[in-house]
Parts: structure tokens; C-alpha cells; sequence
């Protein structure tokens, strides 16, 4: 499972370090007295996680992976669409119940939303919202390791430390993949976004290299984490635990040995790259927070997909409440009624929406209304199919 006792190994590495990740092991799984084997499990992101590593009770959060996954199972996991899954992702929280049914818990919510938000959109002062020492540990502790499939938009975790105000990484899904000699990741994230290498780096990382303060602690914690004393240190204190799960596994894969030679490769790559990104790093501090790349819409098309095309907001307003849509489609949209209720009420002037044409971003409309919405029914430009979108029931996603 994900690599054996690699993933293992990474999580005690990223506790040791104090940055916040699930904790992992194995267990030797019995059912009604009938050996199963030896299982890995995890755990979930509940209050416990935090106390565990010396945090306060909080908000953990994550894109909204559904939308993906459903598109996915109904299409036969067709990957080749154009479905702008990461700029359009819902930023959602763990515990949903909990945190919306206690008014301190939801306001922090709110709060937690907008700073995520704005490291989806790559807007603004990261050191503002992020706390930089744990994610350049999280990122060069990542580089380490090779555990890119962590970084990707879905995988991501997401704490708001209710003391400093900050969003910290919750390490997750840390299968190690790749290695640093892999052509598809040349050395490190760092070094690869310089040269545009961004597979294996993964472009959701960008945002933090817009911070000197990031780069600076990202760059010592390479220079750290790639000696050869740290890794034999951090695998000299687990080696009595690896060496007992290594006979365990190796009881059900007789060929499994626990090598940590990948690990030492990793690091001597790093530190050959490590004065080049020292010299170039400054390139990596301004990066457009505006429209993105724009689409080629003659290779797109796709319908739209719910919860994934259009977003729709409604808060209260000026006594009344508003309806905020987000068009993420490529083509202009048409919202041309609301249901509230059992009833379908229609807009006497429809709200047209210009096509998102960029890769990141979207186009809005607004309308302020005397009810309650519950969803919005709206149309392609110039197509007759309706389409249906939840209203969530609070306000949109903001940058500070």
C-alpha cells in the first residue's frame, strides 16, 4: 500500500518536523478468527489529528474532490477534458456539521475559505495567509522524499490555526513516485518551476515561491534535509520500527526489502541543484494573480458539468438577500430561473454571463432577490438544454 514503508517512514519524518500530517501505520487484520493479512491505516482529519501534534481544535479543509471522481466514474475516467477542476473546486471543511452548526467555528470558516481561495487563484501576499515555515518544510521534506502525488489540487489538506490566524499543509496521500533522476522531475519543485518543468512539481505549488521569505526558508531546508547525517539521524531513530514492520510485509511479499538508497539519491541531486536555485530563485517572485493562460476553445468541448461549470452564492444584502453566479464554462451562460421550494420562479430579465475564457478565474452576475433559493436553472447561449446548480447558502469565496 502506497509504497510499502516509504509513506510510512515520511509521515514520522513530517511529525518529527512538526508539520501536521495523518498518522499511519499497520496492523495485522484478523476478521471472526480468519487472518486477512497486514493492512495500512490512517487516520481521518478530526480534532484528535490536531491535539495529537500540539494544535488547537480547528478547521481542517479541502478542494472539493466529488465533482471530479462522479465525472470521472460516469465517463469512464476519461482524463483528456478541459474541465477546470482546480479553479472551479468548492473549498469545503471536515466536519461539516460541526463547524456549521457552531457560529465561531463557521466565522473561522469563512476566514479559512478566503485565504485558500486566494492560494487557488495565486493572489496576494502568501505571508499574509500561510504559514511559511511549515509549508517550505513541507515542500522540501516532499522534494526529499519524491511523495509528489501529494501535491496534487486533491490531495490537499488544509489547517486554519485558530492562534496565528495562518493555513498550514495537512500532509496526506504521500505516495513517493518519483525520483529526483525521473525526467518528468528533474531535481526539485524549485528548480523545476524555474525551467518550466512544472510536471512533478505541480503548478499549485507556484504561489509560494511569490514569497522571499518562503524561498529563503525553503532553500535552507533543502540544503538541511538533503545532508547525508539528517537522513541517517531520522533513519537511525525509526530503525527499530522499520526493521519490524520490513519482517512483517516481507512475511506477505517475500521479496520486500525497505531500501533507503532512493532517499540518498534524492538528496544528492538536490544539493547539485542547490547554488543554481540559490543564484535564479528571485525569478520565481513575481507571477501574474490575473486572468491565467488563455483557453484554445476549438480544442474544448465538453458539456457543462455540475458543480463544476457554474457556482451560485446567496447571502444576505442591503435588507434583502444576493445571488452571486460564477461562470467557469467555457461559452456564455443564461440563468433563467430559480427553484424555491417546490416552486420555479422565472427571471423576467435573464442573467447572461460572459464564457471564462482563461485558465483562471471566472465571469460572474448578480441579482438580489426576496426569497429562498435553493437552486438556479440556466442554459449554454444559443442552446436549448437546461442545467441545474445547487445554491450553497452563504457568500462566495473572496480575496482580501
Amino acid at each position: 500500500s502506497r509504497n510499502f514503508l516509504d509513506e510510512w517512514f515520511m509521515h514520522k519524518v513530517l511529525i518529527e518536523e512538526a508539520v501536521l500530517t495523518t498518522r499511519y501505520s499497520f496492523v495485522n487484520f484478523h476478521l471472526n478468527g480468519e487472518v486477512k493479512g497486514l493492512y495500512a491505516f490512517e487516520e481521518h482529519f478530526t480534532d484528535e489529528l490536531l491535539e495529537s501534534q500540539d494544535r488547537l481544535p480547528g478547521i481542517i479543509l479541502k478542494f472539493d474532490e466529488d465533482p471530479l471522481w462522479q465525472y470521472r466514474y460516469n465517463h469512464s475516467y476519461n482524463y483528456t477534458t478541459k474541465i477546470p477542476w482546480y479553479n472551479s473546486a468548492h473549498i469545503i471543511p471536515f466536519n461539516k456539521n460541526k463547524v456549521f452548526g457552531d457560529e465561531k467555528l463557521f466565522r473561522d470558516f469563512i476566514e479559512a475559505r478566503d485565504y485558500i481561495f486566494m492560494f487557488q487563484t495565486s493572489y496576494g501576499n502568501a505571508e499574509e495567509i500561510l504559514d511559511i515555515d511549515k509549508w517550505a518544510k513541507f515542500l522540501a521534506l516532499t522534494d526529499l522524499f519524491g511523495a509528489y502525488h501529494g501535491l496534487i489540487w486533491h490531495n490537499l489538506r488544509f489547517y486554519f490555526n485558530p492562534e496565528t490566524k495562518k493555513i498550514e499543509p495537512v500532509a496526506y496521500d504521500l505516495f513517493t513516485e518519483w525520483d529526483a533522476e525521473n525526467p518528468v522531475n528533474n531535481g526539485f519543485a524549485g528548480i523545476n518551476f524555474i525551467y518550466r518543468r512544472s510536471i512533478g512539481s505541480f503548478s499549485e505549488m507556484r504561489y509560494l515561491f511569490t514569497s522571499k521569505a518562503f524561498i529563503d526558508k525553503y532553500t535552507a531546508y533543502l540544503d538541511e534535509f538533503s545532508r547525508p547525517s539528517y537522513l541517517k539521524e531520522m533513519l537511525d531513530q525509526f530503525a527499530e520500527e522499520l526493521e519490524f514492520f520490513n519482517q512483517e510485509i516481507a512475511k506477505e511479499y517475500k521479496y520486500y526489502h525497505f531500501s533507503s538508497e532512493r532517499y540518498f539519491a534524492n538528496a544528492k541531486v538536490i544539493r547539485e541543484h542547490l547554488d543554481e536555485f540559490r543564484r535564479l530563485s528571485n525569478q520565481l517572485l513575481v507571477i501574474s494573480s490575473g486572468k491565467g493562460n488563455k483557453l484554445d476553445t476549438t480544442k474544448i468541448q465538453y458539456k457543462p458539468v455540475e458543480n463544476a461549470s457554474v457556482s451560485a452564492f446567496m447571502f444576505p444584502k442591503n435588507g434583502n438577500a444576493e445571488i452571486e453566479i460564477r461562470n467557469f464554462y467555457y461559452k456564455p451562460v443564461v440563468v433563467e430561473a430559480f427553484i424555491s421550494a417546490d416552486d420555479t420562479i422565472p427571471i423576467e430579465k435573464p442573467i447572461e454571463i460572459p464564457a471564462q475564457l482563461y485558465t483562471r478565474g471566472f465571469q460572474s452576475g448578480k441579482r438580489q432577490v426576496d426569497f429562498l433559493a435553493e437552486k438556479i436553472i440556466y442554459r449554454v447561449k444559443n442552446e436549448k438544454e437546461n442545467y441545474f446548480q445547487s445554491v450553497i447558502p452563504y457568500r462566495p469565496p473572496e480575496t482580501k
